[in-house]
């Protein structure tokens, strides 16, 4: 019984650590760039030396990958599931959208992470790429299917007009809100078009 209490006690001490290096690594990375800190600065960071972060992560790509999980964590508690939810509104969707904007342009580092390539030769992890996917499926895919929406091409075209909003706000006026109000307009325009098509 001991050992098992000695091994739960070990184990969450080592999560809890896990979390803070993760968390170190997100302020890193806000103020260094996504790939401009090193291990070493991280390590210092948690108060450990390099090596010990091998403990943790046994590579850089290991970090960026659980950072990318984590992302992707943080997304699907923010937006609402809409799995075996009827149909949203036309102001219900434009409201998904504006809380998918908000939480990209919040953190431009993780949506950069999440979103884009920023760190050559990363590729995610199929577990952290499948939780991307399950995340993309219960929140975009499910609101759409529930439109009768489900040919790629469309959604496709709906994550391109919605990323893309997100992209020209972090882009030309990093900071700011004034691209916001246009995923209200961007949403109304490819319903319309869905709607006619």
């Amino acid at each position: 019984m001991l050992e098992t209490q000695d091994l739960d006690r070990r184990t969450r001490r080592h999560l809890r650590s896990r979390r803070e290096i993760i968390e170190a690594a997100w302020e890193l990375a806000r103020g260094e760039g996504i790939a401009g800190f090193s291990l070493r600065q991280l390590a210092a960071r948690v108060g450990m030396k390099a090596p010990s972060l091998y403990q943790y992560f046994a590579t850089k790509n290991d970090l960026y990958d659980a950072m990318f999980h984590d992302g992707y964590q943080q997304l699907q508690e923010r937006l609402t599931s809409q799995e075996g939810l009827a149909p949203l509104t036309r102001e219900e969707i434009k409201e998904e959208g504006r809380k998918f904007f908000d939480f990209c342009t919040e953190d431009p580092v993780r949506y950069a992470l999440m979103c884009e390539r920023p760190i050559p030769g990363f590729e995610p992890s199929a577990q952290s790429a499948a939780l991307a996917e399950e995340v993309l499926h219960a929140q975009v895919y499910s609101m759409l299917a529930n439109l009768g929406i489900r040919d790629q091409e469309t959604i496709r075209l709906f994550l391109g007009i919605t990323n893309g909003i997100v992209s020209q706000q972090i882009a030309l006026n990093p900071g700011a809100q004034d691209w916001r109000p246009l995923m209200d307009r961007a949403i109304d325009l490819f319903l319309d078009h869905v709607e006619v098509a």
